[in-house]
Formats: structure tokens, C-alpha cells, sequence
């Protein structure tokens, strides 16, 4: 008995001392592992295994907006391959329950942030060699002003990465940002300025920084085509939509596109400095994409109409009154200015050889839970298979940009 007494002890205080000296608290899932220093007193991250959420990438990932649409999908890629990924989060712990799944035991840390505190941000990103921000405001609040998020909030990330020695920063943007966006009904889109000078600041503080313009990014409760679903866009026989939609061009991507293409960039090292225009292999008018989603969720009785200034009028109300409107002037400023790329020279999602998703699959599978007839056994052939959008071709694509230029200048 004394023996067998003295061999559970043995155990016992051995178990103790191997997890003593694990990288997490179980206690405390916030408690950040500190990398392996080496004789330069910079941190060393090791890769290990055969890839995998259970191996190790040597990768430590800070990612901002982790609860957006895009976030999600990054968070889960990163847990994917074995990288350490630092979820930043501003809120209840209830919001990032469901990201808790996406990485390996150990492999997923939570950090409360502000982006107006700079030791909150440190604390996020101290350990990191990769930081990706994926913060953005479609609307403004009584707490935070499109320039608060998309200029400040941004430029303050930038400059800790820096100081904190990150390797590569990944910066999210918009795809028609400028400090001169098209005026559609009253004013600027406010939104795309104040992106096109949150690019700038990044590159003040971070001249490395990667910087990302996506356009109309649709997916998994998405904010384009579940924007048109939504009752409060649209009436109940109609859609009002600038010059009903024939004169507004958009090249969208999808989700798994754009996790696709900033996963090349951050595989890649010689990737630096350099602006992405992460579009959709195809151009579309938004009115066909219009009458696609409308068909698809069987409501093909709801027709485009012209903009009146009654809807104006509503709109313009209800951004007064909501806190968090997903419907204001801002919104309708940026729905219909035509996408197009910033610059010939920035490289896209071709050149890093990501396969894109065919839009007419990947809109049907996203609106199965929109449509209304879900649940009804439609026989063979009963409904029509709605007409799918086609894709513009490069000869009319350019007299409608003229068409549309002529405009708007009027």
C-alpha cells in the first residue's frame, strides 16, 4: 500500500509541473502566450507538423473585426492551418462564442479592445507577427464617427503594429475610395472618404502595410444581396432604385474569395507595400442582379422603379430618428456609384490565382433561406428558372460608363 501511495504522489506531482508550464490559462482564456525569444531578442516563431488546425504554422494573427462576415472566415482559415489567432473584440464575450470552434485548443485568445485606447491595442497585438484589420462603420453612431473608425481608429492600429514589430499588416478598405467619390443624390458619400484617407494614414505609420479595396462583398448574411431582401428596402410591389438600376455597373466577390486571397498574401512574404483591388471576375448591371434576387426568392412581383423623393424623404427620416440606420443617404450615395478599378496597375485577385465561385451557384445557395416557397415541393417545371445576370461585355461596358458619367454631370 505504501507503494502504490508513493507511485500516485509520483504522478501526481508530475502531471502538476507538465501543466504548469503549458502556453494557456485554462483559468483565464484571455492570458496571451509570450514567443519563443532568440539571441537578437526578437521573437522566433517555429512551424510544426504536416498543417492543420492541430499543428503549429508559427504564425501569431491579431485580427480586428473578427465578428464581421469577413473575420469570421479569416478566423477560421487561420485555425485552419495551426496559426495562434488573437480575436480583438469590443462588446459582450457572448459575440465571439461562436468563433470558439474555428481553432485547435489553445490556439484561440481573446483580447477586449477600444480603438481609441492605444494599451488596449498593444495588448492585442504585442505577441503578433501578423495583424489584419477588418474594422469598418457603414453607418455612423452617437459613439463613433465614419472618421473615428476609418481614419483614427485605423491609424492608431498602423502605428502600434509598428512599434509592436509586426511583420505584415493587412488593412481593409474600400474599392471605390477617394477623396472625390461620384455624388449620386445630395453629397459624397462620406464613408468612402473618410476610407480613402484611412489608406493614407496606414501608410504614414506603416509604409509595409498591405492594403485591400474590396467591392460588394456577398456571402452568409451578407450586406448586398441581403440588403435588397430586406422589407425595409424595398415596398411591397416595388424596389426604387436609381435610373431603376440600367445605369450602375457592379463587379462583386464572394466571401471565400476574399479569405482566399488575403491567406496568398499573408503566405507570401515578398507581398509588401502593395494595394489589392479584390473584385469579382465579372460585371454586372444591378439591375439584373436586382431582378436575379427577386426571382430566386420567388417574388417576382416586385418591379424596379425610379428613385422618388418620397422614398429620399423616408430615408433621410429614418437616419434622424434610428441610432444604427442600415438605411441612410450614405448608403444610397455608395449602393449605385459603378465599381471600378482604382488603378491598372494595383493587382487583383487573378494575379494571386485565386478560383473564383460562380455567382449565379452562389446566390442561389445564399437566398435558400430567403426564398419564400422554401418549404413548398414545387413540381417539375412548375416555376420558371429565372434569368441569371450576364456579364458585361468590354465594348458596352464602356459606352454605359460614358452614358453614366454624362449623367451625372448633369
Amino acid at each position: 500500500m505504501p507503494l502504490m501511495r508513493n507511485f500516485r504522489q509520483l504522478i501526481t506531482s508530475n502531471c502538476q509541473r507538465k501543466f504548469s508550464k503549458t502556453s494557456f490559462n485554462l483559468a483565464n482564456n484571455n492570458a496571451l502566450s509570450e514567443p519563443f525569444y532568440g539571441r537578437r531578442n526578437e521573437p522566433v516563431y517555429h512551424s510544426k507538423g504536416p498543417g492543420g488546425r492541430s499543428s503549429v504554422s508559427g504564425n501569431t494573427v491579431t485580427v480586428f473585426g473578427a465578428n464581421g462576415m469577413v473575420g469570421r472566415l479569416l478566423v477560421n482559415r487561420l485555425g485552419k492551418e495551426g496559426s495562434q489567432v488573437v480575436v480583438a473584440y469590443r462588446g459582450d464575450q457572448s459575440d465571439y462564442r461562436s468563433l470558439k470552434v474555428s481553432a485547435d485548443l489553445g490556439n484561440l485568445y481573446y483580447q477586449e479592445i477600444d480603438i481609441r485606447d492605444p494599451e488596449k491595442l498593444r495588448a492585442a497585438m504585442q505577441y503578433s507577427n501578423i495583424v489584419i484589420n477588418c474594422i469598418g462603420a457603414d453607418y455612423e453612431t452617437s459613439n463613433f464617427s465614419f472618421e473615428d473608425v476609418n481614419v483614427k481608429g485605423a491609424r492608431l492600429i498602423a502605428k502600434i503594429a509598428r512599434e509592436c514589430n509586426v511583420q505584415k499588416l493587412v488593412h481593409f478598405s474600400s474599392l471605390n475610395a477617394s477623396l472625390n467619390p461620384q455624388k449620386i443624390y445630395f453629397k459624397p458619400s462620406k464613408f468612402l472618404i473618410t476610407k480613402y484617407l484611412g489608406e493614407e494614414a496606414v501608410r504614414e505609420e506603416f509604409e509595409d502595410a498591405v492594403i485591400i479595396r474590396p467591392s460588394n462583398i456577398y456571402g452568409e448574411n451578407d450586406r448586398f444581396l441581403f440588403y435588397y431582401v430586406n422589407d425595409y428596402r424595398r415596398g411591397l410591389t416595388s424596389i426604387p432604385l436609381w435610373k431603376k438600376g440600367e445605369m450602375t455597373i457592379k463587379m462583386p466577390v464572394h466571401q471565400s474569395n476574399v479569405a482566399d486571397g488575403v491567406m496568398k498574401i499573408l503566405r507570401n512574404r515578398d507581398i509588401k507595400g502593395l494595394t489589392y483591388d479584390f473584385v469579382g471576375p465579372d460585371k454586372y448591371l444591378l439591375s439584373e442582379i436586382v431582378d436575379y434576387v427577386y426571382h430566386r426568392i420567388q417574388r417576382a412581383n416586385i418591379k424596379r422603379t425610379f428613385m422618388t423623393p418620397t422614398r429620399l424623404g423616408i430615408t433621410y427620416l429614418t437616419d434622424l430618428v434610428m441610432k444604427r440606420s442600415m438605411f441612410n443617404l450614405d448608403i444610397l450615395e455608395r449602393e449605385f456609384i459603378s465599381d471600378a478599378l482604382s488603378d491598372s496597375k494595383n493587382p487583383t485577385l487573378k494575379d494571386l490565382g485565386v478560383e473564383f465561385k460562380n455567382f449565379e451557384q452562389m446566390v442561389t445557395w445564399h437566398l435558400r433561406l430567403a426564398n419564400k416557397l422554401a418549404y413548398y415541393d414545387e413540381k417539375l417545371g412548375e416555376f420558371a428558372e429565372p434569368k441569371a445576370p450576364k456579364p458585361l461585355s468590354d465594348d458596352f461596358e464602356f459606352q454605359l460608363r460614358r452614358s453614366i458619367n454624362r449623367s451625372i454631370s448633369l
